[in-house]
């Protein structure tokens, strides 16, 4: 029996990793992100050992005093390329865009304002045909969501009451939905999903 390859990514106490196509060649790369510097992507190689001796890319600030906690991968403008979603402590959810070779700006968009987040989720809430993002914010009794203007550039943000967030799914409770509901998995309060009403807003369940 073989034994499982490892390959040494990460050194740092805070370390986050996140795997994606990047730069579009077919094979899931490795998106690294450790407290204090910058982001890295290490390429696939196709090998048995596909991140040893690969191609990699720094980007992104060195992070000094910001810990990002929350990541997602997904095409945020419509270029079919994966792009970056991030979220974190004290700093407002900021949008990676790609370029579709894994060349990732380092000047990201903002969005919103500043939270205290350790989630972030990404998925095309209202069904509109482009990629929306739901971020929590463990600072006060509110989540956010923000609706993608269709660029990924511009959004415009849902408050959503729930609190003390530490997780976030999005899926179709049930076949038959229209849209997909965000689930805010809460620590000591109810948890709670919330579903675009095709009408401007959203409906909520605890449970």
């Amino acid at each position: 029996r073989t034994a499982p390859r490892a390959a040494a990514l990460t050194n740092g106490a805070q370390a986050r990793v996140l795997a994606g196509d990047f730069n579009g060649d077919g094979r899931p790369d490795a998106l690294t992100a450790i407290e204090d510097s910058p982001f890295k992507i290490f390429f696939n190689n196709g090998s048995p050992d596909p991140f040893n001796d690969c191609l990699s890319l720094l980007f992104g600030p060195a992070a000094s005093g910001l810990v990002y906690k929350g990541f997602a991968a997904a095409d945020m403008n419509g270029d079919g390329s994966l792009d970056l979603v991030t979220s974190g402590l004290g700093q407002p959810v900021k949008v990676w865009l790609n370029d579709g070779s894994g060349t990732i700006s380092s000047t990201p968009v903002e969005v919103g304002g500043a939270l205290q987040s350790e989630c972030v989720a990404v998925a095309d809430v209202d069904a509109d045909g482009d990629n929306d993002i739901a971020a929590c914010n463990s600072a006060s009794g509110t989540d956010f969501v923000y609706l993608n203007g269709g660029d990924g550039l511009t959004y415009s943000a849902e408050t959503l009451l729930t609190d003390n967030t530490t997780s976030i799914s999005i899926g179709k409770i049930s076949k038959n939905d229209s849209y997909p509901s965000i689930i805010f998995g809460n620590s000591g309060e109810p948890s709670a999903y919330y579903t675009w009403n095709g009408a401007g807003s959203f409906d909520t369940r605890l449970f």
